[in-house]
């Protein structure tokens, strides 16, 4: 079976980028709220951090979310990379 694979799934990075435009907060302001470096902040909306269960919560902390939420965003980030990964070598 041959999948479609044109749409694109994001990472959890990416959504903390959006949200960060759409609350017009800095990579500063948030890695305050969140208790994190910016270093750090830097590296996950960049999409060279993947999200861990303690980045989940303290991203959780600060947008006033669930962390199981960006957990779910990373498992299912990485099970879409992993399928096109895989029909890529088909």
């Amino acid at each position: 079976m041959i999948l479609n694979l044109r749409a694109e799934l994001s990472s959890p990075g990416a959504y903390v980028r959006e949200e960060l435009i759409d609350r017009g907060w800095s990579i500063q302001e948030f890695a305050e709220r969140a208790g994190i470096s910016v270093d750090t902040v830097r590296k996950l909306i960049g999409t060279a951090m993947p999200m861990t269960p303690g980045l989940a919560s303290a991203v959780a902390r600060a947008f006033g979310t669930d962390s199981a939420l960006w957990m779910n965003l990373e498992r299912n980030f990485r099970r879409w990379k992993t399928m096109v990964q895989r029909n890529q070598g088909l």
